[in-house]
């Protein structure tokens, strides 16, 4: 197993189960040498198509790295791949359908990729000295990471020969930065004091 998937198992509290091993081992072999890898799971993901009578729902690896996120699955002794390029991320979301339940959905021009966090399923067991709460948490800002490695919910700050109109505009989007902020706060995703810090640093930029 290569050491960056070791070292993200480590860092996000997976519990290494001998299936979770052999599907990771067959994964592996599609990742790059230049590239790092930031989270590994083991879960059943789901990618929505445009056309909505198309939807595939497979159990397998996923692989969040600092270029991509590769999914792979056996099918019949088959290898399914599929792959976003992280610069092709459009959206991020947290989507909660139920209590229990909570999903990760990422979002291209064309895709929409659905990944349920649960405290346990199949190969994929979150370690029970962190909660449910905790363990999604981390997860999430994973994925914000490596979407954008110097901080998530940053505004787009104008370039100085931006026009006025273009400030306002950033200013207007302060509010709904805000209200993200309250939002990931509410989940536990970030703590109180981190929402406090981002909001006082969005507030004065009105």
């Amino acid at each position: 197993m290569r050491e960056d998937i070791q070292k993200a198992i480590k860092e996000y509290e997976i519990a290494v189960t001998p299936f979770f091993k052999k599907c990771v081992g067959y994964a592996e072999k599609y990742l790059n040498n230049d590239e790092n890898v930031i989270l590994c799971l083991d879960i059943d993901f789901c990618i929505n198509y445009p056309d909505p009578t198309k939807k595939v729902v497979l159990p397998g690896i996923v692989f969040l790295t600092n270029k991509r996120i590769l999914l792979h699955c056996k099918l019949k002794k088959e290898d399914f791949i599929d792959i976003l390029p992280i610069e092709e991320i459009t959206d991020i979301k947290v989507f909660s359908p139920s209590l229990c339940d909570d999903h990760i959905q990422v979002y291209s021009a064309d895709k929409i990729y659905d990944f349920p966090i649960r405290t346990k399923q199949r190969g994929f067991v979150v370690s029970v000295v962190q909660s449910k709460q905790a363990a999604f948490g981390k997860i999430y800002r994973a994925f914000l990471f490596a979407r954008n490695p110097n901080g998530f919910g940053e505004p787009e700050v104008p370039k100085p020969e931006d026009s006025k109109s273009e400030n306002t505009s950033v200013s207007s989007d302060i509010p709904e930065q805000i209200e993200k902020l309250a939002a990931l706060k509410d989940k536990g995703i970030i703590s109180e004091e981190e929402f406090q810090s981002k909001k006082t640093e969005l507030l004065s930029r009105l």
